[in-house]
């Protein structure tokens, strides 16, 4: 559950902004996902966003992308920074690493990987650099 709400909580921050709400501005996020659609996934992040005000359809758009193999990330990746979203969140550590390779400049939040500072998908957990954060599942002595 903890889990969840940081990903709604985390792309809330990123996404949210007081002023383009009371604009009216629609937002973009770009979700890219290794593997089948998971009602539970979608449930979380639509609740959990939808508790802070943004409603899918209404004040966000969101794109999602369905990888069926890890071949066919690279091209979803580039495929959802064309796009140009506001966000991009990638559900695996091989799905974080094919976001970062297609973007310097739009925001990424990864979840659940487990040693992103060794698989070079950050610098470092307290700071991870870059325009990439997220959650590890695995801390190093902890």
């Amino acid at each position: 559950m903890r889990r969840r709400k940081f990903i709604a909580a985390t792309a809330t921050l990123l996404v949210s902004s007081r002023r383009s709400r009371a604009q009216g501005t629609r937002r973009r996020l770009g979700v890219l996902v290794l593997g089948e659609r998971s009602p539970t996934m979608d449930n979380a992040l639509l609740d959990g966003l939808r508790n802070r005000g943004w409603i899918d359809g209404q004040n966000l758009i969101i794109e999602y992308r369905f990888a069926q193999s890890q071949d066919h990330l690279p091209a979803l990746a580039a495929e959802l920074v064309a796009l140009s979203p506001d966000l991009l969140i990638g559900f695996g550590p091989q799905v974080a690493l094919a976001l970062k390779s297609a973007t310097a400049t739009i925001p990424i939040v990864f979840v659940a990987a487990a040693d992103p500072v060794g698989i070079g998908l950050v610098q470092s957990l307290s700071r991870p650099g870059g325009n990439i954060t997220g959650l590890a599942t695995l801390v190093p002595g902890g």
